[in-house]
């Protein structure tokens, strides 16, 4: 079973990754939990953009590796892996592209990002995926 779980490192992503492990704490077949962590670069300049981009991917992909870090010390199940996503873009585009390339049983987002739900629930009804807001 693949969870693509969104996160911006905030107290109620916290909280939906917390809720994650506790919904699976006892499955007994393989979970796989896809932390997803977008960010858009706001510049016009090209070189800009690559340099912005480039920064802001390694402080996603560290603070990714941190929260993944975390969540295998929350998780006592050997049955639930963790992969880390970090990508430039519209939460909406991301999980787009994330649920078109991997079979994804569950997407699950904070509260936090509510009001991005809109376009995300449309696209995963394309893809038979139930969401969860946390």
């Amino acid at each position: 079973m693949k969870v693509l779980l969104h996160t911006e490192f905030t107290p109620a992503s916290n909280n939906s990754l917390c809720y994650v492990l506790g919904l699976f704490k006892s499955a007994s077949i393989p979970i796989q939990i896809m932390l997803v962590n977008t960010y858009i670069v706001q510049q016009t300049d090209p070189n800009q953009v690559i340099a912005a981009n480039d920064e802001m991917k390694r402080k996603s992909k560290a603070k990714l590796d941190l929260e993944a870090s975390r969540a295998k010390e929350l998780n006592s199940n050997t049955n639930i892996t963790f992969e880390t996503f970090s990508h430039m873009g519209s939460l909406h585009n991301v999980f787009s592209q994330l649920a078109s390339k991997n079979e994804i049983n569950l997407a699950v987002i904070a509260r936090e990002d509510v009001n991005q739900t809109e376009g995300i629930a449309t696209m995963l009804r394309k893809s038979q995926c139930p969401l969860l807001v946390t």
